[in-house]
């Protein structure tokens, strides 16, 4: 989508364009002497030699000289200076390098302004995103539960587990716990554990967060979270999917003439549009990891000319300027999932700040403190490689007790002749601690035996972190629809090390199936290795079949697949039923059967492992309860919108898919809605029963993080019946009178003398303006429970 600066000249232009419309049809009418030796002009455009078909207002001075508001000028891209107001005048002949050139009798001003004083016109591929109008969204309270009921059987034992969470929705924010059920005792002997409480306040304009409670503090790529108990307030751009926080690539160049635009990206083309003469952007390029980005730019005169540069996309770069923080302050928490409030008696705190200084450079910096003595700080940089790629490199140092450390990573990733391939590397020197590993050493010393003779080496050996990590990897295509990846990875601990061989491969086989080969291998234990051979097969709707055959470790498998994919639409089955026969072990089957109803969704699935078999049943839901009403639904996610007075039983679709159906009131639930973007909700007219009427068929949702938005479809019965009118000989009245209730509803006469009226009421009157004839007036009754849409008639018009 071209994004066109000189489409309207609104300042000056405007009321000069409405003089010229009232007192005269030529351009030189326009001339008016606004004080002696001063001329007001409309003037045509011409910039370095082309004419922009646009007007400008200005005024001509007696020296020849000739002066137009800033405002004018910046929409034809001419730089102005940024403390000049719109509204100011500028005088056109004082601009830098420009000529400018009067032609009284085809009254134009022909410009000539170097490259280097005009803005670039701006080239948006696509439709930008626009920001919501968070002044139009309202959070009502609500309470939620969602839950999940798991039953199995195996060995002839049953066993029932659940999960829990309860939410409390408001203006104010959010306010969550959850937890776990396992009728076995699983957690630490008891039956039930909590999992997180916390409170949660989102502002979508300042994009922050604000939680207390149970968190995870925020980390960056280089270095570790931790569980906390306290207080995080943080950016929140994750919640904003209109908002786009990475560099993405940009291109510019310059057309001498006016020319036509064709863009290749990878040799796809994605988009073509025209472009004025002087300097253009092409942002907004679609998201690709990486490529060559190929601009065809054709001028007037049908010459070419074609510029090909690299470029690569990577969340490692913020867009300029743009700044993103944490701060996290807390007590550690201990044996998450096992206990309920294991939490350490020690303070803990981290921020973490990243920051976009160009779109080729990022900065990072990180701190952890602890009261009882914990000091990290750390720093890291990203740079872009002009299009290829992007290096990153971190380092960090701490002190922790009498323990001091380091922590150094070096990381490489881009895209170069079709190959994409990333590298790096972490490593640790000394004893370097950061907030996990002061935490794994607290609960470690907590838990030492004491009949250890030298706990200290017992607890910091058992709270080590890898002392190196190196990753490589590449990814390319050598052949048409064959592609390749390759991955090795070496972990280094202070009693381990681990070295792995990745390699896959996947060939297209036609528009339907594939085949793919996996690769690995234990580097340090002879014999440890996999390879699979997997064939796979679309086979139309929501179907998929898959046959493959592995050696794992020395033994041998054969494994065929078919199911059914569900998706997220209210009434969506899946199924699937796999077999596995391997050679010197027992084989395993199962099958399994899912719905998604309107209250629930439910699975079923049924194991074989030898000649034993087991069976698991589950049904994950929500309830919900608002001043809308109460809900019975699917799991509700990060926000949902209440559908109200849509009609009974009308389908109500999320993005033109139908998503759900409403009860009998007329209300139904969409559980899953991205929170701060307006979504289109919209219900089937064909669905409406007979007799209903909509206020509108389409709303616009907007939801808070957990909370939910109301919209409204005011449908209503319509109480309407078409009524047979005769004169007073007995002779249908004539098409094409008026005919007018007293409620003020307003028809016309049809064919037979029929009328079409709505909103009837149990008596009713109708005067029908027969024109030289003059009125007359019918009053008959309607039964408000009888059938929809009555013949009613024929009556007498008197």
């Amino acid at each position: 989508m071209l994004s066109n600066p000189t489409s309207h000249l609104r300042y000056g232009a405007r009321n000069a364009t409405l003089t010229c419309l009232l007192f005269g049809a030529t351009p030189w009418v326009c001339a008016s002497q606004v004080e002696p030796g001063r001329q007001s002009l409309l003037l045509a455009i011409i910039l370095n030699g082309t004419s922009t078909g646009e007007l400008l207002a200005v005024q001509r001075f007696p020296n020849g000289y000739f002066s137009a508001s800033a405002g004018d000028l910046r929409l034809l891209r001419i730089k102005i200076h940024a403390t000049l107001a719109d509204t100011a005048p500028q005088v056109l002949n004082e601009l830098p390098g420009i000529r400018v050139q009067y032609n009284e009798a085809a009254q134009t001003l022909a410009l000539s302004i170097p490259e280097s004083q005009l803005n670039a016109y701006a080239v948006n591929i696509g439709e930008a995103n626009q920001t919501p109008d968070f002044s139009q969204m309202s959070a009502a309270p609500a309470a939620i539960l969602n839950y999940g009921v798991y039953h199995s059987r195996a060995e002839g034992k049953n066993q029932l587990a659940g999960s829990a969470e309860a939410l409390f929705t408001g203006s104010a924010g959010v306010v969550s716990t959850s937890g776990l059920y396992n009728d076995n005792g699983n957690y630490n002997g008891r039956k039930q554990v909590r999992l997180d409480s916390y409170w949660r306040y989102i502002d979508p304009e300042s994009v922050r967060a604000y939680t207390a409670g149970d968190f995870v503090s925020h980390a960056l790529s280089w270095n570790s979270s931790v569980r906390l108990a306290g207080f995080q307030w943080a950016s929140a751009f994750e919640q904003r999917s209109d908002l786009v926080t990475v560099a993405l690539p940009e291109f510019s160049s310059s057309a001498a003439l006016p020319s036509t635009l064709d863009l290749f990206v990878n040799q796809q083309k994605v988009y073509s549009g025209a472009v004025p003469s002087g300097p253009f952007d092409i942002k907004s390029l679609p998201y690709v990891s990486g490529g060559n980005v190929t601009l065809v730019a054709t001028d007037a005169t049908g010459r070419q000319i074609t510029t090909t540069q690299p470029y690569y996309y990577t969340a490692s770069l913020l867009q300029p300027e743009l700044f993103q923080f944490s701060l996290d302050v807390g007590v550690p928490r201990f044996n998450y999932g096992s206990r309920n409030d294991d939490y350490d008696n020690t303070l803990f705190a981290a921020n973490s700040l990243r920051y976009g200084l160009s779109r080729f450079v990022t900065l990072e910096s990180h701190g952890e403190f602890s009261a009882d003595g914990l000091v990290n700080l750390g720093a890291a940089v990203a740079q872009g490689l002009g299009g290829y790629g992007v290096v990153s490199s971190a380092w960090s140092a701490s002190r922790y007790e009498d323990y001091v450390g380091q922590k150094v990573s070096l990381n490489i990733e881009g895209r170069i002749a079709g190959v994409q391939m990333y590298a790096g590397t972490v490593r640790t020197f000394e004893d370097y601690f950061d907030l996990a590993r002061v935490s794994n050493t607290r609960l470690a010393r907590r838990n030492a035996p004491s009949t250890i003779a030298s706990e200290t080496e017992h607890w910091l050996g058992n709270s080590a972190q890898a002392n190196i990590v190196d990753r490589l990897g590449l990814t390319m295509t050598p052949f048409d629809r064959l592609s390749t990846n390759m991955s090795y990875n070496r972990i280094v601990s202070q009693h381990d090390e681990t070295r792995t061989l990745n390699f896959s491969l996947s060939r297209a086989l036609g528009q339907s199936s594939n085949l793919s080969a996996n690769f690995y291998s234990d580097l340090d234990h002879s014999g440890q290795y996999g390879i699979f051979l997997t064939f796979n097969m679309f086979l139309g709707g929501n179907i998929n079949a898959s046959a493959g055959v592995s050696r794992d470790n020395g033994i041998t498998g054969f494994s065929q697949r078919i199911s059914g994919v569900a998706d997220q639409r209210q009434g969506a089955m899946g199924w699937g039923v796999a077999n596995t026969a391997y050679q010197g072990r027992d084989d395993q089957r199962n099958a399994y059967m899912s719905y998604r109803a309107g209250l629930a969704q439910l699975r079923a699935q049924i194991n074989q492992y030898g000649s034993a078999t087991s069976s698991e049943l589950s049904a994950e839901g929500a309830f919900l309860a608002s001043g809308s009403g109460m809900f019975a639904t699917n799991k509700i996610g990060d926000a949902y919108t209440i559908v109200k007075n849509a009609g009974p039983h009308v389908d109500v679709l999320q993005g033109g898919i139908r998503m759900a159906t409403t009860d009998s009131n007329g209300s139904a639930l969409l559980p899953n809605i991205r929170p701060y973007y307006s979504q289109s909700v919209s219900i089937d007219p064909a669905t409406l029963p007979d007799g209903w009427e909509a206020a509108a068929t389409e709303r616009t949702s907007l939801s808070g993080y957990r909370q939910g938005a109301v919209v409204d479809f005011g449908s209503r019965i319509n109480h309407a019946a078409i009524l047979i009118v005769q004169d007073r000989h007995g002779r249908p009245i004539p098409p094409g009178y008026q005919a007018q209730q007293d409620s003020g509803e307003a028809s016309l006469v049809g064919y037979e003398g029929q009328i079409y009226l709505k909103g009837l009421q149990a008596r009713n009157r109708v005067t029908v303006d027969m024109g030289p004839a003059g009125l007359c007036s019918v009053n008959f009754n309607y039964d408000l429970k009888g059938p929809i849409q009555p013949l009613i008639g024929p009556v007498r018009c008197e």
